[in-house]
C-alpha cells in the first residue's frame, strides 16, 4: 500500500511467521525505514494498509482467529493489537483483509460476521463496531471478499449473493454510511 509518501509491503511467508517493511518517501530511498516481524504461523503481512504516521498490518494465521497489528509512524513499533477473539467465528482468517482512513481501520476474516471496525485518535485505539451481513440472504454470498472505506462510506462486496432467488447470480455490494 502507498499513501503518497510511504510505502508499506507484506510478506507473509517471510521468516518464520511473515514480514512486513514500511518505506519512507520510497521515491528517494529504497531501504526499509522499518522491517516488523511476527511469531511462528502467523502470516504477518498478508494484508497491509498505511495512512500518514500509521499503519496496519494483518496476521491471519494468530491463535485460530488471526489478528491485526497498528504500527506508530514515529518508531513503527506495535501500537496496538487488533484480536477478534470475542467477535469472529474460529478458522475464520480475521486480518485477511485491511483498508484504512487517517481514523479508522476496517479489518476483514472470511465469513459474514468477521468485520471489525476500529477508530483511532493518534495512538488511543477503540472499536467502533463489529460489522455483520445484514443484508445478505444467500449463504455463502462471500459477504467481505472485497471492500473499501473513505471518511464517509464502507463498501462490501458479496459477489455471490443471488438478489432475485433464481439460478443466476448477480452479486451484491452493500453500503454503510457512517
Amino acid at each position: 500500500d502507498f499513501d503518497g509518501t510511504n510505502l508499506i509491503v507484506g510478506a507473509p511467508t517471510a521468516g518464520t511467521g511473515g514480514e512486513a517493511y514500511v518505506y519512507d518517501n520510497p521515491t528517494a530511498n529504497n531501504t526499509a525505514a522499518a522491517t516488523m516481524t511476527a511469531g511462528a504461523g502467523e502470516a504477518l503481512g498478508t494484508s497491509v494498509a498505511i495512512n500518514g504516521s500509521s499503519a496496519a498490518v494483518g496476521a491471519p494465521g494468530v491463535a485460530g482467529y488471526g489478528a491485526a497489528y497498528a504500527y506508530n509512524g514515529t518508531t513503527w513499533g506495535t501500537q496496538n493489537t487488533l484480536d477478534p477473539t470475542s467477535e469472529v467465528t474460529p478458522n475464520s482468517n480475521f486480518g485477511r483483509f485491511i483498508r484504512m482512513t487517517s481514523s479508522e481501520i476496517i479489518v476483514s476474516g472470511q465469513s459474514a460476521t468477521d468485520y471489525l471496525a476500529v477508530s483511532f485518535t493518534g495512538t488511543n485505539f477503540s472499536e467502533a463496531t463489529e460489522i455483520q451481513a445484514i443484508e445478505v440472504q444467500e449463504s455463502p454470498s462471500n459477504f467481505g471478499i472485497s471492500f473499501d472505506v473513505n471518511t464517509s462510506f464502507l463498501i462490501i462486496g458479496a459477489p455471490l449473493e443471488d438478489i432475485d432467488q433464481d439460478t443466476n447470480v448477480e452479486g451484491a455490494a452493500i453500503i454503510f454510511k457512517k
